[in-house]
């Protein structure tokens, strides 16, 4: 199943002469996000496509790295059980 598409494919085309090849080809992670802060392409849509990229466990590792996940949740009594 494909993403929606949240972005106009002729302003994708008419950005183009402003990629940069280079950092696409030396770093994909920057040229990513260039692509979300020049407006090229809707941040949502590039959450979407990354997270449909990765696998089930690379989703997991990454939400745990960045403490996102169920175990670094708690509500404030549990806090207070660890004063």
């Amino acid at each position: 199943m494909g993403i929606e598409t949240c972005y106009n494919v002729t302003t994708l085309k008419q950005q183009g002469a402003k990629m940069d090849k280079e950092l696409f080809k030396r770093d994909p992670r920057s040229f990513a996000m260039s692509l979300v802060d020049d407006g090229v392409v809707d941040p949502m849509l590039m959450l979407r496509a990354a997270l449909n990229w990765l696998s089930t466990d690379e989703v997991r590792d990454m939400l745990d790295a960045n403490e996102l996940s169920p175990r670094f949740a708690y509500d404030e009594e549990e806090d207070e059980d660890l004063v």
